[in-house]
C-alpha cells in the first residue's frame, strides 16, 4: 500500500468512524425517545379511565349475577376455592377491591405516578411524533453519508465492512 492510499485509508476511516458514532448516538436517542413517558396530567388521566372501566365491569357482572334467576348470586367476590388448597382462584378481586375502594386505590396510584414524575416530564405524543420524525431525517442523511464514504474508499480500491443494520434506504440515496 502507497503512503498517499494509507493516508487516504487512515482519513476515510476517521470520517466513517465519526460517522458511525453519530449514527449510534442518534439510534440510541430514538430509542430513549421512543420510550420516554408521557407527561404526567395524561398518565393521570389513563389512571382514571383504568379505574372508571374496572368499576364498570364488576358492577355490570355482579348486577347480572345477583338479578339472573339461575346465578343465585353464589360467590360475589371468590369464583372458587380449593379446600385441600391446590386450586384458589380468586377471579374478580381486583376489580372487586376497585370497586368497593377506588379512591383508596387511585390515591396510592396516583402517589406512585407522582414518585415516577418527580424527576423527569413527559413529551405529548406531537411531540414526540416531530422529534421522532427529525432523528429519523437525520438518521437517513448520516447514514446515506456513511454510504457515500463507503463507496468512494472502494472507487480508491479501499474497503470498508458495511453495518448489518443499514437503512436500506440509504444505500439507494447514495447512489442518487
Amino acid at each position: 500500500m502507497t503512503a498517499r492510499k494509507a493516508d487516504t485509508r487512515t482519513t476515510l476511516e476517521k470520517r466513517l468512524k465519526a460517522l458511525r458514532s453519530e449514527i449510534i448516538r442518534l439510534q440510541a436517542q430514538r430509542v430513549e425517545l421512543q420510550n420516554s413517558a408521557i407527561p404526567k396530567a395524561e398518565a393521570l388521566q389513563r389512571l382514571d379511565d383504568w379505574i372508571e372501566y374496572q368499576q364498570r365491569q364488576y358492577q355490570s357482572q355482579h348486577a347480572y349475577q345477583f338479578s339472573n334467576r339461575d346465578q343465585k348470586g353464589n360467590s360475589a367476590l371468590i369464583d372458587h376455592a380449593n379446600a385441600g388448597g391446590h386450586i384458589v382462584s380468586f377471579g374478580n378481586v381486583e376489580k372487586a377491591l376497585i370497586w368497593l375502594f377506588p379512591d383508596i386505590i387511585r390515591a396510592r396510584l396516583a402517589a406512585e405516578i407522582e414518585a415516577y414524575y418527580e424527576n423527569k416530564a413527559g413529551v405529548p405524543d406531537d411531540e414526540c411524533a416531530d422529534q421522532l420524525a427529525a432523528i429519523d431525517t437525520e438518521l437517513l442523511q448520516k447514514e446515506t453519508e456513511e454510504e457515500k464514504l463507503i463507496d468512494s474508499a472502494e472507487a480508491e480500491g479501499i474497503h470498508f465492512p458495511r453495518r448489518r443494520d443499514a437503512d436500506p434506504r440509504a444505500l439507494v440515496l447514495a447512489c442518487e
